[in-house]
């Protein structure tokens, strides 16, 4: 026989005492409400006795669980399980009894890890500000900077050895304090981290300016260079990628070619950016140059295990989200077209990748 058989059958008995269905309810440790739809649905015909009341004592028992499922944070019960095997109910029953109070347990529990989630909150504040407040007393503001940096970050990719960032620090201080421009190249020198687009980022992070100094306006371009330049005027690249690829001046790059007869602003052919993703905002604009700098840090971002997202690479390289998610899909696209005018730029070297890598620049 069933269970759902069993409970009708039950029923069947009771009813044939005398019982309502309250006594019924009692009897079999199920609400109202079920009993009512089983004398519906099977056609039993309880017997309503409306002036019974219930049994002051089960009543008693129905205010203590109320009481237990409230103080639930005290006393460490986390499930209706756990109530209901304290007062020897069914799970159902124990909700059933803590619904007619009008207790929600599950509201319960999400208000307890609220309260614990603010208490481990306030407590992880406390033990922040007291690490940092012994870094600076054990080796000054700079150190404390340092520790500051790891504490804000998440995930074991993202942390750096707190003595590095220090050493970054200092090494930066005292530049800027002689007034001495150190590139990106000698500040990783200096410092002892190999990767350009970690440092570039970990600077950003640290609120840190690139110590790059102004250019000078004036170029003294060498025959090589102007030869590269000319070469470069039969591209489809513009004067501003160009001169990214060779690390020339566009303005410089422009003059060249107005001497050969070229008006760049009016040249058919010349793709200024690859897609416009908006107006009035530069960084809506993903340009040549900027698809090989994401090429690149994607490329480093895998070798090097360094945990960036695409939000993040984004933020490097001063453009949106969606500019580097285009980029990405359609880089088949794209690389090729980068890695043709590399070619012309550079003859002679083996172009593998669609920017500018070390070797090239030998």
């Amino acid at each position: 026989m069933s269970l759902l058989e069993e409970r009708i059958s039950k029923i069947r008995e009771l009813v044939d005492k005398g019982y309502s269905p309250v006594m019924i309810a009692d009897e079999m440790g199920l609400s109202i409400k079920t009993i009512i739809r089983y004398d519906s649905r099977e056609n039993i015909k309880i017997q309503r006795k409306p002036k019974y009341k219930r049994n002051p004592e089960i009543s008693k028992i129905h205010e203590e669980i109320a009481i237990f499922a409230i103080d639930s944070s005290y006393n460490r019960v986390t499930t209706l399980e756990e109530i209901g095997k304290t007062f020897h109910l069914t799970k159902e029953r124990a909700r059933q009894i803590l619904e007619d109070y009008g207790i929600n347990f599950k509201d319960l529990k999400r208000e307890k890890r609220k309260r614990e989630k603010q208490k481990y909150q306030e407590l992880l504040y406390v033990l922040k500000q007291y690490t940092l407040k012994k870094a600076e007393e054990e080796k000054g503001p700079l150190y404390r900077k340092a520790i500051e940096r790891n504490l804000r970050k998440t995930g074991s990719k993202r942390l750096l050895n707190p003595e590095k960032i220090f050493n970054l620090l200092k090494v930066y201080e005292e530049a800027a304090l002689a007034g001495e421009k150190l590139s990106l190249e000698e500040l990783a020198e200096k410092v002892k981290i190999t990767n350009l687009t970690f440092l570039g980022k970990l600077l950003k992070e640290m609120d840190l300016e690139p110590m790059y100094g102004a250019r000078n306006k004036i170029q003294n371009l060498t025959e090589t260079q102007i030869e590269t330049i000319n070469r470069a005027y039969h591209t489809p690249f513009y004067a501003q990628d160009i001169g990214y690829f060779v690390n020339i001046l566009s303005p410089t790059i422009h003059q060249r070619w107005k001497r050969i007869g070229a008006n760049t602003s009016k040249k058919e052919g010349k793709r200024h950016f690859i897609k416009n993703f908006g107006f009035g905002k530069n960084n809506n604009y993903l340009t040549y140059r900027k698809a090989s700098r994401i090429y690149q840090d994607i490329d480093e971002n895998k070798k090097y295990s360094l945990g960036f997202s695409l939000e993040e690479i984004a933020v490097l390289n001063d453009t949106t989200q969606e500019a580097v998610k285009y980029a990405v899909n359609k880089r088949k696209e794209i690389e090729p077209e980068i890695k043709e005018v590399l070619k012309i730029l550079y003859p002679g070297k083996r172009i593998e990748r669609p920017y500018i890598t070390a070797r090239l620049k030998k």
